[in-house]
């Protein structure tokens, strides 16, 4: 089922898997449940990605956003130079899964997909069209065949 127009706000999760998406309905926090989430909302200027004079976050999952501490390190003095804020996202691993700072999957049933993924500069490369169509397919692929194989492990307890 897809849903829009409803904020996505928040989550609850139980033993690294996510359980739930709040979304904002009205000023009341809805769940959605599902076995698997596929975050794709995009980067800075689609306010996936967040930041502030500080810090750089993903703002629904708390995910980790690797970024240079000093924020002057953020851009390049030249307009069309190789600005760090244009990679800015979550690092997945093999499966799309958001990573912590130390590379391990943040939840086993959130993958990512589109601006949100950092380490490309999709702008200066002219790929943000094709980065987005081939990591939705992919996550959702994966996403798919991973519920289908967790049904499959439950049916056979």
């Amino acid at each position: 089922r897809i849903a829009s127009g409803n904020p996505a706000v928040g989550y609850e999760a139980n033993n690294g898997r996510i359980e739930a998406v709040l979304v904002d309905r009205r000023g009341r926090e809805v769940p959605h449940a599902a076995e698997e989430f596929i975050l794709a909302t995009g980067g800075l200027v689609g306010k996936g990605i967040d930041s502030d004079r500080d810090s750089v976050t993903e703002p629904i999952f708390d995910c980790h956003v690797p970024h240079p501490d000093d924020r002057y390190d953020w851009s390049e003095p030249e307009a069309f130079g190789s600005h760090e804020f244009a990679r800015f996202g979550v690092v997945p691993d093999d499966d799309l899964r958001p990573t912590e700072g130390v590379g391990d999957a943040e939840f086993e049933n959130l993958r990512a997909a589109g601006g949100v993924l950092g380490g490309a500069d999709t702008a200066r490369e002219k790929s943000a069209a094709g980065v987005s169509l081939a990591t939705g397919a992919y996550a959702g692929r994966r996403a798919g065949e991973s519920a289908t194989r967790r049904n499959a492990e439950e049916a056979t307890r």
